[in-house]
């Protein structure tokens, strides 16, 4: 995990889902809402957040489909 900062791009209402984007590479972040809620987030705000590394994920591919 790493530290960085975060800009709230955007606020799902009522559920207070979040995404926003991470300053120093432009990744899209979500942001659940029990942490949106419990930090009161809103469009554009700016916070400094621990962003754990993305699990990749290899399912077995479909070679078709009848």
């Amino acid at each position: 995990m790493e530290w960085t900062t975060v800009i709230i791009t955007n606020v799902v209402q009522p559920s207070k889902t979040a995404f926003g984007v991470r300053e120093d590479n432009g990744e899209n972040v979500f942001i659940p809402p029990s942490v949106s809620k419990t930090l009161d987030l809103d469009i554009s705000d700016i916070v400094f957040a621990k962003i754990p590394a993305p699990e990749l994920v290899d399912p077995d591919p479909i070679l078709f489909f009848s």
